[in-house]
């Protein structure tokens, strides 16, 4: 089966929009950014929903991460975060429920990172094939130690550690959880 091909926006290093977009797995020029968002689920009890990735991806197989990819032509940060959480584990949100972490500019991307606050049972978790194995829910401290132990896939902290602080404050912020 043929894969479907992928269209980005590219950006400079400014993040200011070049009018030209990027085909997926191509090589980019020096200066060119893509936009990639992440979107992390929290629950009543501050523990973060963690998704494997499958284990026949090319990139970190096996490997622990949160809900992410790549903005599309002409899509927002905050509508690529939506879409993947839906794509990626079956989870609907809506806009109005997403909160702002934060960005990151780690060439060649610019990483923004949402929050949402979902109590989901794992059971209830739809995983996309091809894409993601499993999923789990962690406290704080287990996922901190899984970085030491090799389980997280090594963006996920890259992209974080720049807004750690950012990320700490969602983790604690007492919101009214959303229903499934």
């Amino acid at each position: 089966m043929e894969s479907k091909k992928e269209f980005c926006d590219l950006y400079n290093e400014n993040r200011t929009l070049l009018g030209k977009v990027h085909c997926r797995g191509d090589a980019l020029a020096p200066g060119e950014f893509i936009v990639v968002a992440g979107i992390w689920v929290f629950n009543s009890r501050n523990e973060i929903l963690l998704t494997k990735r499958h284990p026949d991806k090319k990139v970190a197989p096996n490997l622990w991460e949160t809900t992410g990819g790549h903005a599309m032509a002409g899509e927002s940060s905050i509508a690529a975060a939506i879409r993947e959480l839906k794509e990626e584990i079956g989870i609907v949100a809506d806009e109005s429920e997403v909160h702002y972490i934060g960005s990151v500019k780690t060439p060649p991307f610019f990483d923004d990172d949402y929050y949402i606050r979902r109590d989901i049972s794992i059971t209830d978790i739809v995983l996309q094939d091809g894409e993601t194995a499993d999923a789990k829910w962690v406290t704080y401290s287990e996922f901190l130690n899984m970085q030491g132990t090799g389980e997280l896939a090594p963006y996920v902290m890259k992209f974080l550690a720049p807004m750690k602080s950012e990320f700490e404050t969602a983790l604690k912020k007492i919101l009214p959880p959303t229903k499934p």
